[in-house]
């Protein structure tokens, strides 16, 4: 590995950079959808999804990649295929990619739709075929790796129920013609390839043989006597159901749960004559959805449900819940930094309130808030986050493991809000609805002002530490310089406003769906977003500036019918590279952006994580900044041989990577970091954490 970094440091070419924007990047831990396409690529050993939907009528067109560990949602070259949900995805092993075909589009007219579109780990792209399956949706996909085939069976357009099979050969669709067509109910019947028959395997929903096999020619029930119908088997009863081969050999492995009992949950094996039951050694989840054999890792994993994704390792028969253990991640409402720690903690919107710490990696529930209103309150010095009641006007303390109720009494009559820490005495601004402008030392609160008065409507507040005002966003900016109020006129329309934080160094911050506008008192600096915040029904919740990684943080209500959890974060000293998941012989470009650094040197770093961070000493008061690599050999040996250049005088400049026809470097993920150090180990530059997979 050494060796590869002491090659970059000669490769690479830095140049100037163009003139670009900042992006908002969604920090999602799984993909927010239910009824995704999914499939598993053997060439990259990624899980990969597709679609879906987040609401009875919304449909996103996101794709996603699970590498074992976390899913990663992927940056398209060249589009998307449309929405769709009810479709099916396999893995087409002539072509080495990931086919979908047909599905329902929501509210579109028509609903059904009939095309072929292929993932190759960096772009979708249609399929073209001279011939193709009618449009359907509800259809079944399989894969047979010994002949290279991805064989369709049935679904329906809403008025019919297909019997037709169809194979892809890598480039076109052929319609077969079995002597005997299946007879089983198609409503998405799991399809699976049979590695002890050496076919593949559908399982039906009803019916007198609930299973038949396809051998290349024709459709053979497997029906009769012998134990076919396992207890507690009864296909009328069938819930979802995930089919995998099983990494054995013996045959195919199906998990499920009833309609009639939703608790009940089954795990069986199919070795093409009869059914055998299956044990794990910890409970199978209740809420079973369609899933993916990782045969690199040797792992069943369920497509996430409720935020949550369930992983059975084959060699154990244990099952985990990837992040978050337990109900999933929830929408979060308030949210705030914990820099300390290096994490994120929020209150969910929704009762029952609970408090969540959100590191890079998960979500932990710290269980609920004591009392149901759940205003959150963290205070830097004493290291804690505090909640009131609303009734009884009293604080609660919350340290690791659990609450405790203080014995300091909260004034006002209504709300209290957090507004920044004040560097010259340490104490916390707080606003008080209604009641004033108070200063909290972590143990009272004092009385400082009254609050302006302004018309009934929404208002934002932060102190700005670099000119010590206090400043409330409302039709007008009031601020308060500890003598008195004055009002300005507000650098952005009250009505598109959505957000209003302070960062060190720039001043306040407006933040508007599609753009960010600098504030330092005196001039406004406007930056274009190359992705708006969402438009989310319950609207903008929290905006949270994160000194540790140097990042605004928004948590977004999403779709009230399936309320997912979003959080978006914009980084100030960014750091993008295109290709994700470059190819041998392929061209890598990395572009830095950081213009408070222009004309200083910077670092291009390389690691096998990004965790657990480095921790460096902060510029501000805050007391942690991270660099978000891990310090690894590759980083040691980044740093001391690694791609190094100088930024221009925006702050600007782009990295062109050549990478080498090296067979030894597929497979090989890396993550890189632009950064400057100063000689006090001070955080300079430290922009964020990109993934480079390098594909075969």
């Amino acid at each position: 590995m050494i060796r590869i970094v002491a090659w970059l440091t000669f490769a690479a070419v830095v140049t100037a950079q163009q003139p670009g924007t900042w992006s908002w990047r969604r920090s999602m831990l799984s993909p927010p959808t239910y009824q995704p396409m999914l499939t598993y690529d053997p060439v990259r050993a990624r899980g990969v999804l597709f679609g879906g939907r987040q609401s009875p009528t919304a449909s996103p067109t996101e794709t996603w990649e699970w590498d074992g560990r976390d899913w990663r949602e992927l940056i398209c070259t060249g589009g998307t295929p449309p929405e769709r949900h009810w479709s099916a995805m396999a893995w087409d092993p002539s072509s080495r990619r990931c086919l979908v075909f047909g599905g329902m589009r929501g509210t579109a007219v028509p609903p059904v739709i009939g095309d072929t579109w292929l993932w190759d780990g960096a772009a979708w792209m249609p399929g073209t075929s001279t011939t193709s399956p009618a449009p359907r949706c509800r259809h079944s996909l399989g894969t047979d790796p010994v002949r290279q085939r991805v064989v369709l069976f049935g679904g329906t357009d809403g008025l019919t129920w297909f019997t037709d099979t169809w194979e892809w050969d890598g480039s076109q669709w052929m319609q077969m013609q079995p002597l005997t067509h299946s007879a089983l109910n198609t409503a998405e019947a799991p399809f699976s390839w049979n590695p002890a028959t050496q076919r593949l395997a559908l399982f039906g929903l009803t019916g007198s043989a609930p299973v038949e096999e396809w051998n290349g020619v024709d459709w053979a029930p497997r029906s009769g006597a012998g134990g076919l119908t396992p207890s507690g088997f009864n296909p009328a009863d069938l819930g979802t159901v995930c089919a995998v081969p099983d990494p054995s050999g013996a045959g195919v492995r199906l998990y499920y749960q009833d309609y009639l009992v939703p608790t009940a949950t089954h795990q069986i094996l199919w070795n093409g004559s009869q059914f055998s039951a299956l044990s794990s050694s910890t409970p199978m989840p209740t809420s079973t959805t369609t899933g993916f054999l990782d045969a690199a890792r040797n792992e069943l994993v369920m497509a996430p449900l409720g935020r949550t994704t369930w992983v059975q390792d084959l060699a154990t028969t244990a099952w985990s819940a990837n992040s978050p253990p337990g109900g999933g991640a929830p929408a979060l409402g308030r949210i705030a930094g914990l820099p300390w720690i290096d994490a994120t903690i929020g209150t969910s919107s929704s009762a029952p309130v609970e408090l969540w710490l959100r590191t890079e990696h998960a979500f932990q529930s710290l269980g609920p808030t004591p009392t149901p209103a759940g205003v959150m309150l963290v205070h830097p010095g004493t290291q804690a986050v505090y909640a009131f009641d609303v009734q009884t006007r009293r604080l609660w303390q919350y340290t690791w493991p659990g609450w405790s109720l203080t014995n300091t009494v909260v004034p006002g009559t209504g709300a209290v809000w957090l507004l920044g820490l004040d560097p010259q005495d340490h104490q916390m601004w707080c606003w008080m609805q209604p009641g004033g402008i108070y200063k909290w030392s972590g143990g009272s609160f004092s009385y400082v002002t009254n609050q302006p008065a302004w018309n009934a409507g929404l208002a934002f507040v932060a102190y700005d530490t670099d000119r010590h005002v206090l400043a409330i966003a409302t039709t007008v900016l009031w601020e308060w310089d500890g003598v008195s109020w004055t009002t300005k006129a507000l650098p952005v329309s009250g009505s598109s406003l959505v957000g209003m934080t302070h960062v060190p160094g720039r001043g306040l911050l407006f933040l508007e769906r599609s753009r960010v506008l600098e504030w330092d008192g005196t001039n406004v600096v406007i930056s274009n977003t190359n992705h708006p915040l969402p438009q989310a029904t319950g609207g903008l919740y929290s905006v949270s500036y994160d000194p540790a990684r140097n990042r605004l943080r928004a948590s977004a209500a999403s779709l009230a019918s399936h309320t997912f959890e979003d959080i978006w974060d914009l980084y100030f000293d960014e750091l993008t590279v295109t290709p994700e998941e470059p190819h041998l012989g392929n061209t890598v470009q990395f572009h830095v952006e950081s213009a408070p650094h222009a004309n200083q040197p910077w670092v291009l770093a390389f690691a096998m994580n990004t965790y657990p961070a480095i921790p460096l000493a902060g510029l501000h008061p805050e007391p942690l900044r991270v660099l978000p690599l891990s310090a690894d050999y590759l980083f040691s040996a980044s740093l001391s041989n690694g791609i190094t250049g100088f930024l221009d005088t925006q702050g600007r400049a782009q990295v062109s990577w050549p990478l080498p026809p090296l067979p030894a470097l597929v497979g090989l993920r890396l993550f890189a970091c632009a950064l400057s150090i100063t000689p006090s180990l001070t955080a300079g530059l430290v922009s964020n954490p990109v993934e480079i997979y390098i594909a075969p």
